[in-house]
């Protein structure tokens, strides 16, 4: 591997450690079926099994677990006995196979079923309560019915969808493998920690934080919401502009794909990787400091853009946007520094060139407007009486005091 594959893989594994996910194994489930081809399987087994079976697993290999997966599922029957009586619930509620409560009877309103080795689905149902279910291999679906809180749910191996229903709060869900969609409704994530997938809250106006969720592995779509809050890795790219603005993200280390910078972005983390481009291109971020800051590809910065604002009293001054990046020793580049023009740029250049800010700029826009820059207060400290004397001069002899030429 590359130095830049060895950096990377390394800091994800690290950061996955750390927030408690792993990748997924073919072995977590060989293991089992020998294990219950043998007829060793026992009560004793049973949290180690659900562990791995219904394991927080950030990165899935599905043509290769799959099958050996499906060959494990096929022998859960055997092992009901050891599972009902760890879990202290009768063997008919624990399903294999998928629940489907779109065609039940009217006064059907509760989930009679402790662990689903497969989907759930009470879309456009009465169901209003999801009992004691605790695990959900694949998906739980909740759309258009009257359930108000997940209850005792932990587990959701696939999609979570609860658009257009009741619900409020996802309460005891720690880990969503798939996709999550959020009601309008949703005020309260509870102890979600991990999304595999997309999570979409842009219809929950009444969410105002992502609370426990350390773990994205999608871009999300966070609509009220413009903190990352606890969020650690976004394992896909990350868009912080547009429709999925994004203002702080105070504890992210990882970002998956390209990193885009929006208008409103004015700090970085302390520590990020960035395993694609990053944009600077749209921030008002102008130098990077306070961040240990490795990114995988290019970095791109925004040409600089000037406007002359005029005011009602004859006078102006410049809006300056866009502009260099300056970058201390603190950041490593694996590829190239590029302005949005496709200019190249040495780290030298980088590091020493300054936005082409003149004095006559600075006169124009006045001392309180130039007062404001650092660049401009620089400039000024760096003059002569001599060089302000004819600056001055140069001004009077271009322009008269009405504002006109």
């Amino acid at each position: 591997m590359s130095e830049r594959s060895d950096y990377f893989e390394s800091e994800r594994k690290r950061i996955l450690g750390e927030i408690g996910l792993r990748d997924e194994d073919d072995t977590v489930y060989t293991k089992w079926i020998e294990k219950i081809d043998k007829g060793e399987f026992s009560v004793e087994d049973v949290p180690a099994f659900m562990d791995d079976y219904f394991g927080k697993y950030a990165k899935k290999d599905e043509e290769s677990t799959s099958k050996i997966k499906d060959e494990l599922r096929k022998r859960i029957d055997i092992i009901k006995p050891q599972l009902a009586e760890h879990f202290k619930c009768p063997e008919e509620q624990i399903i294999v196979g998928d629940l489907s409560f779109e065609e039940a009877e009217d006064d059907v309103r509760k989930v009679q079923a402790r662990i689903v080795f497969g989907n759930v689905v009470c879309s456009n149902s009465n169901i209003s309560d999801l009992g004691d279910l605790e695990y959900v291999e694949k998906s739980l679906i909740i759309s258009g019915c009257y359930i108000r809180d997940t209850g005792k749910v932990k587990y959701i191996g696939e999609d979570f969808d609860s658009c257009d229903s009741d619900l409020e709060r996802i309460s005891e869900v720690e880990y969503i493998g798939g996709n999550a969609t959020c009601g309008k409704n949703v005020k309260d994530i509870g102890k979600l920690k991990h999304c595999i997938g997309r999570f979409d809250c842009s219809k929950s106006r009444d969410l105002k934080s992502l609370q426990s969720l350390t773990y994205l592995g999608k871009t999300p779509n966070l609509g009220w919401i413009n903190n990352l809050g606890n969020v650690r890795m976004v394992e896909d790219e990350l868009i912080c502009t547009g429709d999925e603005e994004i203002d702080e993200f105070p504890n992210l280390e990882y970002v998956g794909g390209q990193m885009v910078l929006g208008f409103n972005n004015f700090f970085l983390p302390k520590k990020l990787s960035v395993d694609g481009d990053l944009l600077f291109t749209n921030s008002q971020i102008r130098e990077v400091k306070d961040c240990d800051l490795v990114v995988g590809n290019n970095v791109y910065y925004g040409e600089e853009y000037r406007e002359e604002i005029p005011e009602k009293d004859g006078t102006s001054w410049t809006l300056i946007e866009g502009g260099i990046v300056k970058f201390d020793d603190n950041v490593k580049v694996f590829g190239d520094i590029v302005c949005d023009d496709g200019k190249k740029m040495s780290r030298e250049d980088v590091a020493t060139k300054k936005a082409e800010i003149t004095p006559n700029d600075m006169l124009k826009a006045g001392a309180s407007e130039a007062g404001k820059s650092t660049e401009a207060k620089g400039i000024l400290q760096e003059l002569t009486p001599e060089q302000i004397t004819g600056i001055i001069q140069n001004i009077l002899d271009e322009d008269d005091f009405s504002g006109n030429k």
